[in-house]
């Protein structure tokens, strides 16, 4: 696939992304590529019964097929109810179960990728050091079911100034990624919140290439943590996906996430009119 059409967009930068379908119809006619989020307004899709759910996907996939499509899922994260790294147990299997349903839904989709965030910190400062224990505990769990439908997690980094979020340090995704058989959804607007493009940027960004299968990007004025529409910021997106190009990564560049007063429309017009450059 050419570098325009691995520019994608996710159904998070729509206003209202409740009915699958309608939204990837319209989205598809400008992206190839599409990350399809199940939360908010979409994440009934996870429970609803088979019998609701499969004739609007036997479209979706008509869809697909007609237009050449290639989806990519990222599971719920908004909540108590997706924290995979919850120390309670009982929390925990709920958010895995939540999980187990994406990758099935993400395999009936005929994608191979879902992305899903590592967990919440406990306002509990005493129970914190379980944090990553109970992570890997979901993630036995999720690798053995996401393996039986071919499915790579993709573990999303976090960015700065997310005080609820856990914050893997390189060293701790590099373990999951080894142990586990994960990968990492690299959200550069997140790395470069942390450090902003300072010497050292594509330094620190190189080791981990190699775990990387999706990438997350937008614009932004750096290192502030809010996601732009393309050409809003003063941010050189162009030269980390021309830096992760060169280095050997081959998947997708994935528009999403809307921050400040920007609308749908602006996302999608600079998304498109980036995409439309490189063609």
């Amino acid at each position: 696939m050419n570098i325009s059409d691995r520019i994608g967009i996710s159904t998070n930068i729509l206003d209202n992304s409740e009915y699958l379908f309608s939204s990837l119809e319209g989205l598809s006619e400008r992206f190839r590529t599409v990350e399809i989020e199940f939360d908010n307004e979409a994440r009934p899709y996870l429970m609803k019964p088979e019998s609701e759910v499969n004739p609007e996907l036997e479209r979706v996939l008509a869809l697909k097929e007609s237009r050449g499509l290639y989806f990519s899922v990222h599971a719920p994260y908004i909540g108590r109810s997706t924290d995979i790294s919850n120390p309670d147990e009982a929390q925990r299997e709920q958010a895995v179960d939540l999980m187990k349903r994406t990758i099935r839904l993400t395999a009936k989709l005929g994608a191979t990728r879902m992305t899903c965030h590592p967990g919440y910190l406990t306002k509990d400062p005493e129970l914190q050091h379980m944090l990553f224990g109970q992570l890997k505990k979901s993630l036995v769990q999720l690798t053995d079911e996401a393996s039986q439908y071919g499915i790579d997690i993709c573990l999303e980094n976090t960015g700065d100034k997310r005080p609820n979020y856990i914050v893997l340090n390189d060293e701790e995704q590099e373990e999951l990624c080894t142990a586990f058989g994960v990968f990492m959804t690299m959200d550069i607007v997140h790395f470069t919140s942390f450090h902003g493009m300072d010497r050292d940027y594509y330094e620190r960004l190189k080791p981990m290439v190699k775990w990387i299968k999706n990438v997350h990007f937008a614009d932004m004025v750096v290192p502030n943590h809010v996601h732009l529409p393309l050409g809003s910021g003063d941010f050189k997106y162009q030269d980390a996906i021309a830096f992760l190009n060169g280095a050997g990564y081959t998947g997708n560049f994935i528009v999403e996430e809307r921050g400040a007063k920007f609308t749908e429309a602006d996302y999608l017009d600079a998304a498109f009119h980036y995409r439309s450059s490189l063609a």
